[in-house]
């Protein structure tokens, strides 16, 4: 006999918002935190992949006079990326549902 695998439903919340404000947001096992991500392959073809976030991390930039963040993925493939603080980036978080 084969088992049952049972399907729970999973919700996405998404939001855009400025990298500053995702200080604000843990990444737990959990809860996973991820970050849309532009990326373009070898034929100059861009596409848009959700990648899961492992570290934000912050630093005053002195010359620049602000702050930057810089966001490393699980995905150990995947450079990091560096933002400014009021860049726009779309993150989701996933959940499942009671």
């Amino acid at each position: 006999m084969l088992p049952r695998i049972q399907e729970s439903p999973t919700r996405i919340l998404s939001a855009t918002l400025t990298v500053s404000d995702l200080l604000d947001f843990q990444c737990t096992d959990e809860a996973p935190l991820l970050v849309e991500v532009d990326t373009t392959d070898d034929d100059g073809r861009t596409y848009r992949r959700s990648h899961i976030v492992a570290k934000l991390s912050e630093k005053h930039d002195i010359v620049k006079g602000h702050h930057e963040f810089t966001i490393s993925f699980a995905d150990p493939t995947l450079a990091a990326h560096t933002y400014g603080p009021e860049d726009k980036v779309t993150i989701h978080r996933m959940f499942f549902a009671p």
